[in-house]
């Protein structure tokens, strides 16, 4: 395997470095959700709020490690500076995105809101 270094050189990596088993697998049919590490996938998962407009899963990969993340998109205002803050909404959006994650018999790492405009 080869790696690009900063110095735009290419660096040789031994064998032994390199994982044995995928990082990721597919256990079809359907399209693939991001199983990691043998998760569960999380097609079906829900959040049960009417301000929810879209959920969808994504991976996120650092020099830690990875994780799954539910991305949840809503109609809310999120910045608590913003006049059209109702803390209210946004507090049952969180309460409902919590239940969500911990239903997830642990496929879901984090969740994290956006609002759409």
């Amino acid at each position: 395997m080869l790696r690009i270094v900063a110095s735009g050189e290419r660096e040789d990596l031994p064998s032994e470095k390199l994982q044995s088993q995928p990082r990721f697998r597919y256990d079809g049919p359907g399209p693939s959700c991001g199983m990691l590490n043998g998760k569960q996938g999380v097609d079906a998962m829900t959040v049960e709020n009417p301000n929810v407009k879209s959920i969808s899963t994504t991976i996120e990969v650092d020099k830690d490690g990875v994780e799954t993340v539910l991305v949840v998109e809503t109609d809310l205002e999120l910045n608590a500076a913003d006049p059209a803050f109702d803390v209210a909404k946004v507090d049952a959006l969180i309460e409902a995105a919590m239940k969500s994650f911990a239903a997830s018999g642990g496929t879901i790492d984090r969740v994290h809101l956006v609002p759409i405009r």
